[in-house]
Protein backbone atom coordinates (compact mmCIF):
# COMPACT_ATOMS: atom_id res chain seq x y z
CA UNK A 1 0.00 0.00 0.00
CA UNK A 2 1.11 3.47 -0.62
CA UNK A 3 -0.05 6.83 0.20
CA UNK A 4 2.04 10.17 -0.12
CA UNK A 5 5.65 9.26 1.19
CA UNK A 6 4.49 6.21 3.59
CA UNK A 7 5.06 2.88 1.88
CA UNK A 8 3.79 -0.66 3.47
CA UNK A 9 5.23 -3.82 2.62
CA UNK A 10 3.07 -7.44 4.05
CA UNK A 11 5.10 -10.15 4.69
CA UNK A 12 2.72 -12.54 5.37
CA UNK A 13 4.42 -15.71 6.61
CA UNK A 14 7.61 -13.65 8.64
CA UNK A 15 7.68 -16.05 12.09
CA UNK A 16 4.65 -17.46 11.24
CA UNK A 17 2.10 -15.10 11.81
CA UNK A 18 2.94 -12.20 9.54
CA UNK A 19 4.32 -8.72 9.47
CA UNK A 20 4.40 -5.37 7.52
CA UNK A 21 7.29 -2.82 6.92
CA UNK A 22 6.79 0.50 6.96
CA UNK A 23 9.17 2.57 4.45
CA UNK A 24 9.41 6.78 4.06
CA UNK A 25 10.77 8.96 1.07
CA UNK A 26 13.55 10.75 2.75
CA UNK A 27 14.34 13.29 -0.09
CA UNK A 28 14.20 10.74 -2.91
CA UNK A 29 15.33 7.56 -1.18
CA UNK A 30 13.01 4.52 0.70
CA UNK A 31 14.15 4.35 3.62
CA UNK A 32 12.96 1.00 6.23
CA UNK A 33 11.74 2.64 9.52
CA UNK A 34 9.74 -0.16 11.23
CA UNK A 35 8.30 -3.15 11.51
CA UNK A 36 4.81 -3.83 12.56
CA UNK A 37 3.26 -7.25 14.31
CA UNK A 38 -0.44 -7.95 15.88
CA UNK A 39 -0.39 -7.23 19.62
CA UNK A 40 -2.18 -11.06 19.56
CA UNK A 41 -0.94 -12.32 16.90
CA UNK A 42 -0.37 -16.00 16.42
CA UNK A 43 0.72 -18.65 14.04
CA UNK A 44 -0.96 -18.76 10.78
CA UNK A 45 -2.81 -15.29 11.04
CA UNK A 46 -1.79 -13.90 7.97
CA UNK A 47 -0.95 -10.70 9.28
CA UNK A 48 -0.70 -8.10 6.03
CA UNK A 49 -2.47 -10.03 4.10
CA UNK A 50 -4.26 -7.05 2.83
CA UNK A 51 -3.02 -3.59 3.89
CA UNK A 52 -4.21 0.04 3.06
CA UNK A 53 -2.64 3.27 4.28
CA UNK A 54 -3.73 7.13 4.18
CA UNK A 55 0.12 7.99 5.52
CA UNK A 56 -0.91 8.46 9.05
CA UNK A 57 -3.30 5.38 9.62
CA UNK A 58 -2.23 1.77 8.57
CA UNK A 59 -4.80 -0.78 8.72
CA UNK A 60 -3.71 -4.74 8.28
CA UNK A 61 -6.16 -7.48 7.69
CA UNK A 62 -5.38 -10.81 9.84
CA UNK A 63 -7.96 -13.21 7.45
CA UNK A 64 -6.32 -16.14 9.17
CA UNK A 65 -6.60 -15.25 12.88
CA UNK A 66 -8.70 -17.54 15.60
CA UNK A 67 -9.89 -20.12 13.65
CA UNK A 68 -10.19 -18.04 10.45
CA UNK A 69 -12.66 -16.02 11.89
CA UNK A 70 -10.03 -12.99 11.06
CA UNK A 71 -9.20 -9.53 12.26
CA UNK A 72 -7.84 -6.02 10.85
CA UNK A 73 -5.55 -3.91 12.93
CA UNK A 74 -5.24 -0.22 13.17
CA UNK A 75 -2.07 1.54 13.17
CA UNK A 76 -1.63 5.55 13.99
CA UNK A 77 1.69 7.23 13.10
CA UNK A 78 4.06 8.16 10.69
CA UNK A 79 8.03 7.64 10.36
CA UNK A 80 9.42 4.91 12.47
CA UNK A 81 6.46 6.02 15.39
CA UNK A 82 3.83 3.52 14.68
CA UNK A 83 1.36 2.26 17.15
CA UNK A 84 -1.87 -0.39 17.67
CA UNK A 85 -4.62 1.35 18.30
CA UNK A 86 -7.50 -0.94 17.62
CA UNK A 87 -8.57 -4.71 16.89
CA UNK A 88 -11.39 -4.91 14.45
CA UNK A 89 -13.69 -7.89 14.34
CA UNK A 90 -17.33 -8.14 12.92
CA UNK A 91 -19.75 -8.52 15.46
CA UNK A 92 -21.44 -11.82 14.18
CA UNK A 93 -17.56 -13.24 13.14
CA UNK A 94 -17.72 -17.00 13.63
CA UNK A 95 -14.95 -19.30 11.97
CA UNK A 96 -13.59 -19.35 8.75
CA UNK A 97 -15.05 -16.31 7.56
CA UNK A 98 -11.97 -15.08 6.59
CA UNK A 99 -12.62 -11.49 7.77
CA UNK A 100 -9.81 -9.30 6.69
CA UNK A 101 -9.53 -10.59 3.05
CA UNK A 102 -9.75 -7.50 2.02
CA UNK A 103 -9.53 -3.84 3.40
CA UNK A 104 -9.66 -0.07 2.08
CA UNK A 105 -9.43 2.78 3.97
CA UNK A 106 -10.81 6.24 3.58
CA UNK A 107 -10.49 9.52 6.11
CA UNK A 108 -11.77 7.67 9.62
CA UNK A 109 -13.60 4.66 7.64
CA UNK A 110 -12.32 1.22 7.05
CA UNK A 111 -14.36 -1.27 5.04
CA UNK A 112 -13.34 -4.67 5.85
CA UNK A 113 -13.93 -7.71 3.15
CA UNK A 114 -15.09 -11.57 4.72
CA UNK A 115 -15.15 -13.38 1.93
CA UNK A 116 -16.54 -16.58 3.45
CA UNK A 117 -19.14 -15.60 5.81
CA UNK A 118 -22.66 -17.06 5.79
CA UNK A 119 -21.52 -20.32 3.83
CA UNK A 120 -19.67 -18.38 1.27
CA UNK A 121 -21.64 -15.70 0.43
CA UNK A 122 -19.69 -13.04 1.83
CA UNK A 123 -20.10 -9.94 3.54
CA UNK A 124 -18.20 -6.51 4.29
CA UNK A 125 -17.93 -4.50 7.05
CA UNK A 126 -17.96 -1.03 8.02
CA UNK A 127 -16.38 0.63 10.89
CA UNK A 128 -16.22 4.29 11.97
CA UNK A 129 -13.54 5.84 14.14
CA UNK A 130 -15.14 8.48 16.90
CA UNK A 131 -12.49 9.55 19.02
CA UNK A 132 -10.14 6.93 19.44
CA UNK A 133 -12.66 4.18 19.54
CA UNK A 134 -13.56 2.55 16.55
CA UNK A 135 -17.18 0.99 16.26
CA UNK A 136 -18.97 -1.16 13.79
CA UNK A 137 -21.39 0.92 11.69
CA UNK A 138 -23.07 -1.23 8.93
CA UNK A 139 -22.83 -5.48 7.51
CA UNK A 140 -23.29 -5.11 3.99
CA UNK A 141 -24.38 -8.26 2.51
CA UNK A 142 -25.65 -8.46 -1.70
CA UNK A 143 -29.44 -9.29 -1.74
CA UNK A 144 -29.12 -11.20 -4.64
CA UNK A 145 -26.23 -13.40 -3.01
CA UNK A 146 -25.56 -16.75 -3.62
CA UNK A 147 -24.03 -19.13 -1.37
CA UNK A 148 -20.67 -19.26 -3.17
CA UNK A 149 -20.45 -15.25 -4.23
CA UNK A 150 -17.71 -14.56 -2.02
CA UNK A 151 -18.83 -11.38 -1.33
CA UNK A 152 -16.10 -9.20 0.05
CA UNK A 153 -13.26 -10.90 -1.88
CA UNK A 154 -12.41 -7.21 -2.94
CA UNK A 155 -13.08 -3.95 -1.60
CA UNK A 156 -12.20 -0.27 -1.93
CA UNK A 157 -13.14 2.75 -0.18
CA UNK A 158 -13.03 6.58 -1.36
CA UNK A 159 -14.62 9.32 0.45
CA UNK A 160 -18.12 7.88 1.25
CA UNK A 161 -18.60 5.32 -1.53
CA UNK A 162 -17.60 1.78 -1.26
CA UNK A 163 -17.21 -0.84 -3.76
CA UNK A 164 -17.68 -4.75 -2.55
CA UNK A 165 -16.38 -7.52 -5.23
CA UNK A 166 -17.72 -10.97 -5.40
CA UNK A 167 -15.36 -13.08 -6.71
CA UNK A 168 -18.10 -16.05 -7.52
CA UNK A 169 -21.36 -14.80 -7.96
CA UNK A 170 -23.21 -15.02 -11.36
CA UNK A 171 -22.13 -18.17 -12.41
CA UNK A 172 -18.16 -17.25 -11.82
CA UNK A 173 -18.76 -14.22 -13.35
CA UNK A 174 -18.07 -11.85 -10.94
CA UNK A 175 -19.95 -8.80 -9.96
CA UNK A 176 -19.19 -5.30 -8.27
CA UNK A 177 -21.62 -3.61 -5.74
CA UNK A 178 -21.15 0.29 -5.02
CA UNK A 179 -22.46 1.40 -1.82
CA UNK A 180 -22.41 5.19 -0.45
CA UNK A 181 -21.70 4.72 3.21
Amino acid sequence: ALSHSTLVVSAVKHNKDGAIYVFTDLAGTWTYRTELTALDGNTNDYFGDKVATDGTRIVAGAPGHVAEQGAAYVFNGSGANWTQVAELKASDGGPNDCFGWAIGLSGKTVLVGAEQTFADSGAAYVFKQDGAKWTQQHELTPTDGGTTDKFGYSVSLSGTTGIVGADQSEADAGSAYLYKL
